[in-house]
């Protein structure tokens, strides 16, 4: 009861947050226990929007899932597993989240965000990137090892590769206008992918993700409803 969002299924379960700020999962059993990671966001709280990454569809399926929560205050909490792996496949340790945690620090104010992650080699690396809209209108963002604040005011949505500006276009990381007459941009696909509603309700969908020189968008035969919350959003 109560939920105001809810994930795809990871391995086994789902993760839901409730209107009260709280977020839940699934029963965890010995046969589903690689959901285990995700027990942590049981202790978040004065959570308003949570942002799910899962590799190839299944959270873990490559040893890579996150999940960030964003805080009525701005400020971002996540939980992650990430495995190194040997030649042979198997796992050699779990990814050292301290890093991990120091960058999830150096953002604040947060309105929304998007995030992908891969898998990593070294044990010193944080194997994720991060873009993020703040309530006063910058970007914040890490990439490359890097953190970096840039003004955003006619940005009202990211993800990881497209940004939608008030006027309703969507731009690339370069400001070439990819899509107009937009109301809503999802990530999918673990970030690596997009999926754009225009205001009559028409889908659009990037097909990049197998493609990265191929970044337009192409009509669907699928119609979206078109919420007012989209819409206010827009000049």
């Amino acid at each position: 009861e109560d939920i105001v969002k809810i994930s795809r299924t990871l391995i086994n379960t789902n993760i839901a947050l409730r209107s009260d700020g709280t977020m839940i999962y699934g029963e965890i059993t010995e046969s589903n226990g690689s959901d285990r990671w995700i027990e942590g966001i049981s202790e978040w709280n004065n959570i308003v929007d949570f942002e799910l990454f899962y590799a190839d569809g299944e959270a873990y399926g490559d040893g890579v899932g996150a999940v960030i929560g964003i805080k009525a205050d701005g400020s971002l909490c996540v939980v992650s597993a990430c495995y190194l792996y040997g030649e042979d496949g198997w796992p050699l340790s779990k990814f050292d989240t301290t890093n991990l945690y120091s960058v999830i620090s150096k953002f604040s104010n947060i309105k929304t965000l998007s995030f992908s992650m891969t898998g990593t080699q070294n044990s010193n690396e944080v194997p994720f990137e991060i873009i993020a809209l703040t309530k006063d209108g910058k970007i914040q963002s890490y990439k490359n090892g890097k953190f970096s604040e840039s003004d955003a005011t006619d940005i009202c949505d990211v993800t990881a590769k497209f940004s939608l500006k008030t006027n309703g276009n969507i731009v690339d990381e370069d400001g070439k206008i990819i899509a107009r007459d937009i109301v809503n941009i999802i990530a999918v696909s673990g970030g690596r992918s997009a999926v754009a509603i225009t205001r009559t309700g028409t889908v659009y969908k990037c097909n990049w993700l197998w493609d990265e020189a191929n970044t337009g968008f192409e009509a669907s035969n699928i119609k979206a409803n078109v919420y007012d919350e989209w819409t206010s959003r827009l000049d």
